[in-house]
C-alpha cells in the first residue's frame, strides 16, 4: 500500500481495475502454471532491485501501449522506477518527434491521391519493412519524382527517379543519442576513419547546400555552414551551460572519448508513475479463428535487423542462435502444432492469412506457444544486392496493417493465419548443413 500511495496511485482505482483479473482467470488465459506464477509474485515481493520489461509480444498489439503500462505498473509498485538498478525515464533532450503510425498512414493517402509531388528518401526503406497492406509501393507509383539517398540499390531505391549515394557509415560524421532506460545521458558522437571512396555526400550536407540556394524562410531555419557545424552545436547543447571559451576544448575532448557520458538528467514522470492507471482491454485479432487458427508472431532478426543488414554475406553465414538456419527464412513451429498438421522439420510449409499467403521450410521449435507460429523479418528482399535479393520470404506480405488505435502504433501481433505442409522438401539450411557451410567464394580462400 505505500508503494501505491507513493506514487500517487488511488488504491480503490486500482482495486477496481484489477477485479477483472483475478489470478485463476490469467492463468486460464496465458496457459502460465500456477506454480510458475506464485514463483514471479515471490521474486517481485522479495528482490531488490527488481525490473519487469514488455517485449514486442506484448507491445505489438492492438492494446500494445496500455500492457506495457500495466507492466510498468508492476516496476511502480516495486519501487523500481527512477532508482538505482531500476529503470530510469529521463527527460529526453533530443528535439523532434518521430511521426506516427497514423502519421504515415496519412503520408501514404496523400501518396495515393498524387499530392505528393517530390518524396525525399534516406536510412529508410519502407517498400521492405511496411505491410505489403499498407499499400506503400503501390502508393510510390503515384509520385511524380522520387530522390534516394541510400547507399544501396534497396527495396525502395528500387523506385527512385534520381539516386545520390549517402556516404558509407565510416566515412560520416553523426550523433547517436540515448533516450530512455539511464539515469546519464549517452550521446555517441559518429566519425569518419576513412575519407569517401566514391563521389558521394553526406545527405546532411545536401540539404544544407539545398537550404542556402533556396534562401529565405528556409535558410534561415538551417544558417550552418557544414554539418560538422551543426553537429558541434548539437552536441554541446547537451552540456548544462557550456561556456563559449571552453567550447573547442570540450568539443575536442568529446572526440578524443567519442561521446559525452554522464551527463544526469532530470527524470520525468511518465503516465503511470504520476497515478493515471492504464486502460486495460482485450486485443483484437484480424481473421477469424476458425479459418485462421494461429496467431502469427514476427520478430526482428539478430542478424538483420528489420532487414537492413541482409546484403552483408558475413551476416547471411551467421547461424541463427536458435534455429542455426543460415542464408535463408524460416517459420517456427511448436511440435503438437507440427504434429497435427503432418509437418516435420524441414518441409516446405504454406502459412497464409487473410491478405496473402507466402511458402518457407518448417524449424520444429518447443519454445513457442501451440496457438502461435514465428516468423523472422530480415529476408524477402526484392532487390538489395546479389547476397540479399530474391532470398528467403519477407513476413510483412501477410500481415494485416492493423494499429493500436488510441496510440497510433503499429500492431504487428494482431494477424491471424493458416499453416498447411506444401511438401517434405523445403530446403532447410542450417550450419551443419552441406549447403550451408563456408563458402570459399565469399570468404576469399
Amino acid at each position: 500500500q505505500e508503494a501505491v500511495t507513493s506514487a500517487g496511485i488511488n488504491l480503490k482505482e486500482l482495486q477496481n481495475l484489477l477485479a477483472d483479473f483475478a489470478p485463476q482467470s490469467v492463468l486460464k488465459a496465458t496457459g502460465v502454471s500456477e506454480k510458475a506464477f506464485k514463483a514471479t509474485v515471490k521474486d517481485l515481493s522479495t528482490i531488490q532491485p527488481v525490473v519487469v520489461m514488455a517485449g514486442e509480444a506484448v507491445a505489438w498489439q492492438t492494446n500494445g501501449l496500455e500492457s506495457v503500462k500495466a507492466i510498468q505498473l508492476l516496476n511502480v509498485l516495486a519501487g523500481s522506477v527512477n532508482q538505482p538498478g531500476g529503470i530510469f525515464l529521463p527527460q529526453p533532450k533530443s528535439p523532434g518527434q518521430l511521426t506516427s503510425y497514423a502519421g504515415l498512414r496519412k503520408f501514404i493517402s496523400k501518396m495515393q491521391d498524387g499530392k505528393i509531388q517530390l518524396a525525399l528518401n534516406w536510412q529508410s526503406n519502407l517498400a521492405f519493412t511496411t505491410p505489403s497492406s499498407l499499400g506503400f509501393k503501390k502508393a510510390l507509383e503515384n509520385v511524380p519524382f522520387l530522390v534516394s539517398f541510400s547507399q544501396f540499390m534497396d527495396d525502395t531505391t528500387l523506385h527512385a527517379d534520381l539516386i545520390m549515394p549517402d556516404h558509407a557509415d565510416l566515412e560520416s560524421w553523426g550523433d547517436v543519442i540515448s533516450d530512455r532506460g539511464a539515469k546519464e545521458s549517452v550521446i555517441g558522437l559518429l566519425q569518419p576513419v576513412v575519407k569517401p571512396l566514391h563521389d558521394t555526400r553526406q545527405f546532411p550536407e545536401i540539404m544544407l547546400s539545398a537550404a542556402q540556394q533556396l534562401g529565405g524562410d528556409v535558410a534561415a531555419a538551417l544558417p550552418w555552414g557544414t554539418y560538422l557545424e551543426m553537429l558541434k552545436e548539437s552536441v554541446l547543447a547537451h552540456l548544462d551551460s557550456p561556456q563559449e571559451k571552453n567550447a573547442q576544448q570540450l568539443w575536442q575532448q568529446i572526440q578524443q572519448q567519442g561521446g559525452l557520458f554522464s551527463q544526469p538528467r532530470q527524470t520525468e514522470q511518465s503516465a503511470v508513475v504520476n497515478g493515471q492507471l492504464p486502460k486495460l482491454s482485450t486485443p483484437r485479432f484480424i481473421g477469424d479463428s476458425e479459418n485462421y487458427p494461429l496467431h502469427l508472431q514476427v520478430y526482428l532478426s539478430p542478424a538483420f535487423a528489420d532487414g537492413r543488414n541482409a546484403n552483408l554475406p558475413w551476416l547471411q553465414q551467421m547461424p541463427d542462435p536458435m534455429s542455426t538456419v543460415v542464408w535463408d527464412s524460416w517459420v517456427e513451429i511448436n511440435p503438437a502444432t507440427a504434429r497435427s498438421r503432418g509437418i516435420r522439420e524441414g518441409d516446405l510449409v504454406e502459412v497464409a492469412s487473410a491478405e496473402n499467403s507466402i511458402k518457407l521450410p518448417a524449424v520444429i521449435y518447443p519454445g513457442i506457444h501451440p496457438d502461435v507460429i514465428a516468423i523472422p523479418i530480415g529476408q524477402g528482399h526484392e532487390n538489395f544486392g546479389r547476397y540479399a535479393a530474391k532470398r528467403g520470404v519477407n513476413p510483412m506480405q501477410i500481415l494485416n496493417a492493423e494499429e493500436d488505435k488510441e496510440h497510433s502504433l503499429p500492431a504487428w501481433g494482431a494477424t491471424r493465419v493458416q499453416l498447411r505442409q506444401v511438401s517434405p522438401d523445403g530446403k532447410l539450411v542450417t550450419s551443419g548443413h552441406p549447403e550451408g557451410s563456408y563458402r570459399r567464394d565469399i570468404l576469399g580462400i
